[in-house]
């Protein structure tokens, strides 16, 4: 199954409004470092992220810091899924050459005037140069 990084934050209960009942939230969360989690898609991903350990973790964590007169009504923390993306394996940045030190290919050509010049490269190769007239 393909994996999925899922990038998440915990909000935690502020405050209870009197009459209506209604809680509060803190407008910024936590912030944690990104989880990984192996689903068959990015909906599939939110959901086993859900149950994943790390963010039990810090919802529980968050419960035990929330005011008394709130947690006596319910207000629990809950956690809100920022971004979810594939999890892809980072390129090889092979055959990228760079300024390398000019060499004739031929150790009678010396000169350069008589065979075009070939750059030595970082990973291998080589890049053909005009040679000046």
């Amino acid at each position: 199954m393909p994996e999925f990084e899922v990038k998440y934050h915990i909000r935690e209960p502020v405050s209870r409004h009197p009459q209506s009942g209604a809680i509060k939230f803190r407008k910024d969360g936590s912030y944690h470092s990104p989880i990984t989690v192996s689903a068959t898609d990015a909906t599939d991903a939110r959901k086993k992220a859900a149950r994943h350990p790390a963010i039990l973790n810090a919802k529980e964590f968050a419960n035990k810091r929330i005011d008394s007169s709130v947690q006596e009504y319910g207000g629990k923390a809950r956690h809100k899924v920022d971004e979810v993306k594939p999890k892809t394996k980072p390129k090889r940045l092979s055959g990228r050459g760079g300024g390398g030190t000019m060499t004739p290919i031929k150790p009678q050509d010396r000169t350069g005037l008589s065979g075009p010049l070939r750059r030595k490269m970082n990973k291998g190769g080589s890049v053909k140069k005009k040679a000046k007239k």
